[in-house]
């Protein structure tokens, strides 16, 4: 089995994965068909960056990674809790044994691998994975995003949590992309029931209409974003406001600005909603060029919150 899974490891994965509270080559970590997170999709999971440097690798915002992770287990009930401490050494031992070359991307997961056919948390046990992956650019958006309104709704957190990133739940991402893409768009924009922005499929969305700077509000179904949280502390400290409010369609049709933000996306600018272009389409808009020079400042250590929110791993 291990073979067989070795030669579908992409170039861009790195070597060795945490698994079974111990590192080894990610081509030896399985888990068995009936495995309940296979079949349920009963996992959360994280999805962090990191930096290599000449003195060594930081990673960003591990302690608020790691946060949000744990809550997301205490809200879909899962038995599972490592402190932070914990968890940082299992990280930094798993980073120096890959020793990455340049940007990567770190997925820690928090998975059931019993054998137990039924949707039933009861009795279940739960346990951390981490494999990590080479990772520059996640979507390609020379030029700007084409984005287009998915007729695929967000769910309700009645329904299932949208403040957790739970595995099984991506299924509504997975379809409203897909239906993106046959269109002919870059990424498709999740709107609730009430017809009111959510998100992107796999980003935050913040836009610029007239003199406000807005994001919608948590409450409405938007995953409660880290680089988004970034973003909106960087304004802060320019002295910017941003509001949460209510965004429709025709509101995202009209805006100066609408940009993605996520830890694979980093930030990105639409340059069109279902064929309308805005105002600032090729990524010239204030907005856009002020959250890039800041997010530049970070990662070249410039910007004065760089110390806080860079966890260093010294590799020598």
């Amino acid at each position: 089995m291990s073979q067989r899974i070795k030669e579908k490891l992409g170039p861009q994965m790195l070597p060795y994965a945490y698994f079974a509270e111990e590192i080894m080559p990610l081509h030896e970590a399985g888990v068995s068909l009936a495995a309940n997170s296979l079949q349920y999709g009963s996992l959360v999971f994280a999805g962090i960056r990191g930096f290599v440097f000449a003195d060594g690798v930081r990673i960003f915002r591990l302690r608020d990674h790691w946060e949000r992770l744990m809550n997301a287990a205490k809200i879909m009930a899962f038995d599972f809790y490592l402190e932070f401490d914990e968890f940082a050494a299992i990280m930094e031992a798993l980073v120096r044994k890959n020793n990455p070359q340049g940007k990567f991307y770190i997925r820690p997961f928090i998975f059931c691998d019993d054998c137990r056919i039924g949707p039933k948390l009861d009795g279940l046990t739960f346990q951390l994975a981490i494999y990590m992956q080479s990772m520059d650019n996640y979507l390609s958006h020379d030029g700007g995003m084409r984005l287009m309104t998915s007729s695929f709704r967000k769910y309700s957190d009645n329904a299932i949590s949208t403040k957790a990133k739970a595995g099984g739940a991506y299924i509504n991402s997975m379809m409203a992309t897909h239906q993106a893409h046959l269109a002919g768009f870059d990424e498709a924009l999740l709107f609730d029931e009430n017809g009111l922005l959510t998100e992107a499929a796999v980003a935050n969305v913040i836009i610029r209409y007239r003199d406000r700077i807005m994001t919608p509000p948590l409450g409405v179904g938007a995953l409660e974003g880290i680089s988004m949280r970034t973003v909106r502390e960087l304004l802060a400290h320019r002295g910017i406001t941003v509001d949460e409010a209510p965004i429709d369609r025709s509101t995202t049709y009209v805006a100066d600005e609408l940009l993605l933000t996520g830890t694979a996306v980093q930030i990105a600018y639409a340059h069109s909603v279902d064929g309308r272009e805005m105002k600032h389409s090729h990524g010239d808009g204030s907005l856009y060029q002020m959250i890039t020079a800041d997010w530049q400042a970070l990662n070249n250590l410039e910007h004065p919150f760089a110390e806080k929110w860079f966890h260093f791993i010294p590799m020598k």
